[in-house]
């Protein structure tokens, strides 16, 4: 069924089913190579004829049909393969089979594919400080957010050094939308007490990334090697009588606004 004209569809989450077991979950390969990823559907009673390939654009919520995946015949009943030849950049991703029964769609575990040398230089590292105000607010704590833009989020690692310990904070990722493109961006965040922000100590974000070492970036009270961060960003941490999981949404709405207007000054 792939390889036809590329067409849209809502993510209906509520179709997501595991019953279709896919192998590998993760994959890396060279440029150029060809990959092959299976589909083993023995709860769902289908056939490989009727077994798509599709690839996830998450920040749309979409699922997109007539990938580059090649459906191949399998003698084995319950298991159906798919290869992508020639792989670029362009298909690094993640990858579902796609079965619907009885007007049911049902999707795999999903497989995620790498592309080695899709990323020709090394991520760096960027900071977001609070506003200058941070010592007449009145604040217990302060956030400082470590920022990586364009990196594959399931190979980056940040954490922080503070007065010679290790603060592993928050991290999560994102994605930012700017001119039609859409950027990913993964940050960790920390909440670091004002007592020792205003004592000048230096705060280091540490980047490590496909298992090395790859960038750190230190700053510390009235220093200038980072960006201020919105205001807003700032005003989130002394929300309070809210539920976490509310909090985190209105953070990452924020923080991929302010991430925005971070990436036009360069990160």
């Amino acid at each position: 069924m792939s390889f036809g004209k590329e067409k849209t569809h809502p993510l209906n989450k509520a179709n997501l089913s595991s019953l279709l077991t896919q192998t590998p979950g993760t994959v890396e390969v060279a440029g150029g190579s060809n990959v092959t990823l299976t589909c083993n559907h023995r709860e769902v009673l289908t056939y490989c004829n009727a077994i798509d390939w599709v690839k996830v654009e998450p920040l749309r919520g979409e699922v997109r049909t007539g990938t580059r995946i090649r459906a191949i015949s399998n003698k084995q009943k319950e298991t159906c393969t798919g290869t992508l030849t020639d792989v670029s950049s362009d298909d690094a991703g993640m990858y579902y089979c796609l079965a619907v029964h009885s007007s049911v769609s049902y999707f795999g575990n999903g497989s995620k594919v790498f592309v080695a040398g899709t990323i020709s230089t090394s991520p760096t590292v960027g900071i977001l400080l609070p506003s200058d105000d941070v010592n007449s607010s009145g604040d217990i704590s302060i956030p400082l957010v470590c920022l990586v833009s364009g990196a594959d989020r399931h190979r980056v690692r940040l954490h922080w050094w503070i007065n010679g310990e290790v603060w592993d904070g928050w991290t999560n990722s994102f994605w930012v939308s700017e001119h039609g493109s859409v950027t990913e961006l993964t940050q960790n965040h920390i909440m670091i007490p004002v007592s020792k922000w205003e004592s000048e100590v230096n705060c280091t974000c540490v980047l490590t990334y496909a298992g090395k070492y790859a960038d750190h970036k230190t700053v510390q009270r009235n220093g200038f090697s980072a960006q201020r961060v919105c205001y807003a960003t700032l005003w989130l941490s002394r929300l309070v009588g809210i539920s976490s999981s509310l909090l985190i949404l209105v953070a990452l709405t924020v923080l991929a606004t302010c991430a925005g207007k971070y990436l036009k000054s360069g990160l």
